[in-house]
């Protein structure tokens, strides 16, 4: 697949900005250095454009906070075809691209596929996260699934890769 088109960049505070901007808004991480309400400027949108095959585009609306956490709306209704490639070349540019230590995904709580994506996007190795965690802003219609990119750092601190296998490597085998 040809490598993402990554455009719309914006900055945060944009009034064309979507729900999941607006929870982000009000999101501070104060140990990540992360402040991106109250006038944070730690936040830029970004739109993933992927063509898994010819005459195929699946986009992805992202906000990139702190480039170091990369938030990634779902799309609602069914997600059209060439999603799975697509987002599985979109966390290879996250990570080799724009060095990310996190993608988090996010979507609206009452979709009626909730545990569809859930079940795929755990398999893709995201784990939910819970509310009042550090990386999920106040907000009681949305969930967040956490993806750690293992940055081959061993100082870095990861809550959910305790063991020194390439947890990538295994993406999808289970």
């Amino acid at each position: 697949a040809a490598p993402p088109a990554v455009g719309g960049k914006k900055n945060a505070e944009d009034p064309a900005v979507s729900t999941i901007s607006a929870a982000l808004h009000r999101l501070s991480i104060p140990e990540q250095g992360v402040d991106v309400g109250c006038g944070g400027s730690g936040a830029v949108n970004l739109c993933f454009k992927v063509s898994p095959v010819a005459g195929l585009e699946v986009v992805w609306e992202t906000i990139l906070v702190n480039n170091k956490f990369l938030y990634v709306e779902v799309p609602s209704g069914i997600l059209p075809e060439g999603s799975r490639d697509s987002l599985i070349t979109l966390l290879e540019y996250a990570e080799e691209q724009l060095k990310c230590s996190h993608v988090i995904l996010c979507f609206k709580k009452n979709r009626s596929d909730r545990s569809s994506l859930l079940r795929v996007f755990n398999f893709f190795g995201f784990t939910i996260l819970a509310p009042g965690h550090d990386l999920v802003p106040k907000t009681e219609d949305l969930l967040f699934m956490a993806y750690v990119i293992d940055t081959g750092d061993p100082n870095s601190s990861s809550d959910d890769d305790d063991d020194d296998d390439d947890s990538k490597s295994d993406l999808g085998s289970e």
